[in-house]
Formats: structure tokens, C-alpha cells, sequence
């Protein structure tokens, strides 16, 4: 029986593979696993992966966005899944990160880092007394974000539940308001039901009304 193709050349396929992407991880697994700006939740994650206990694979979601028509959060923005058996048997991966590629070429270099760490947090990877490795995908946490803040500050984008954790830092929704900007567009988001507009040429005073929206305040 031939074996699947992994990646074929298909011109409407809306994943890619993305190895910038997994060398982005490997640099921050690297730095961020011990050292100066250990993130204690990724010693595992890093040894897994060396050691080939699990296999992640990285793609791009190059589904075309429309901030003005899709609603910004942080699933539509990257995604890190654990991949069903069947998956896993055809291809070998034990888990996959996916990311907009909208989002991922609007990003500076900081800001993917924090990003792609943000999705690494996410695999939860034990060992037992047999040393057989045990992979699971956690949801989102405050510990999780707390790392993140912690080492990028605010550089992810202020949209949703998302955004609402990110709120430590100093102006977590400078990408969008860069966006509207470029633009001319105002992009509305959501969280926990509410809506608040990002308009161009967003000022210091709208941005505080912003994230009050966000934060449930208002």
C-alpha cells in the first residue's frame, strides 16, 4: 500500500507546511527551556521533541481574513491540536500548530516568537516511572499567559478572551491598531460578549475606553 503523500501540491489547500515556523520553535524551545529565560513548562515540551517522544508539526493557515468580516480571536489567530489517531497514523505527527498566515506575516519577529510559545505552552508532555511519554493539549491558563507576558510583554494583539489576559502589559492591541491605520478600516472585536472598535488613528483615551470594553468594566 503506497504511503500518503504528506503535503501535496494542491493549489487550494488551505494548510501549508511552514517551516519557518518550526524554526522559530526550535530557537525559542532552545532559549527558553533552561538558562536566564527558563519557562519551566517547556523542559519537556524541548526534551520530547529532541528526543523524538513526540513529532509536532508546523503549518500556515493560508485561509484569506478579513478583519472587517471575521471576528479576530485567538483561535482564528493560531492553534495547537493533538492529532486524532488517524491522523497521527498516516502522517506520524502526535500533535500539530497552526498558523494564520494573515497573522503571522502582519507580526514582527517578537511577537511570532510570543506567539509560537504561547501554542508550545499549550502541549502538556509527562513521563511515567517506564519513562512512556504522555502528550495532552491544555487549555488556556493564567500560568500559561503569566510566561508569556513575563518574557514578551504585550506584544501579542489586544482581541478577545485572548487580549483580556494579555492586559499586563502596556498596549496589547498595537498590531490591529497599526492595521487600521494602514487601512483606513475600523476592525470591531469581541470578548465575553461585548464589542469594541479599534478606529484609525486610535488615541491613548480610546484605547483605555478599548480595554475597559474588554476587561467587562464599562
Amino acid at each position: 500500500m503506497a504511503r500518503a503523500e504528506l503535503f501535496p501540491d494542491l493549489s487550494d489547500a488551505q494548510f501549508i507546511e511552514a517551516p519557518q515556523v518550526g524554526f522559530v520553535a526550535a530557537e525559542v524551545l532552545s532559549r527558553h527551556a533552561d538558562g536566564a529565560r527558563r519557562i519551566a513548562r517547556l523542559e519537556d515540551v524541548r526534551q520530547a521533541i529532541n528526543e523524538g517522544d513526540i513529532r509536532v508539526g508546523f503549518l500556515l493557515n493560508v485561509k484569506p481574513f478579513d478583519p472587517l468580516k471575521e471576528e479576530a480571536k485567538h483561535d482564528a489567530i493560531a492553534k495547537c491540536v493533538k492529532a486524532p489517531t488517524v491522523w497521527h497514523d498516516l502522517t506520524g505527527f502526535d500533535a500539530i500548530i497552526w498558523i494564520r498566515d494573515f497573522w503571522w506575516q502582519l507580526f514582527g519577529p517578537e511577537a511570532r516568537e510570543a506567539l509560537v510559545v504561547h501554542e508550545l505552552l499549550h502541549l502538556d508532555v509527562s513521563y511515567d516511572k517506564a519513562g512512556e511519554v504522555g502528550l495532552k493539549v491544555r487549555k488556556h491558563d493564567l500560568e500559561e499567559f503569566g510566561d508569556v507576558v513575563r518574557h514578551y510583554g504585550s506584544v501579542l494583539p489586544g482581541v478577545a478572551d485572548f487580549a483580556v489576559q494579555l492586559a499586563a502589559g502596556t498596549d496589547p492591541a498595537q498590531p490591529l491598531r497599526d492595521l487600521a491605520d494602514d487601512t483606513g478600516n475600523s476592525i470591531t472585536i469581541t470578548a465575553n460578549g461585548r464589542e469594541a472598535t479599534i478606529s484609525p488613528t486610535l488615541g491613548k483615551a480610546a484605547l483605555d475606553e478599548l480595554n475597559r470594553d474588554l476587561d467587562g468594566d464599562a
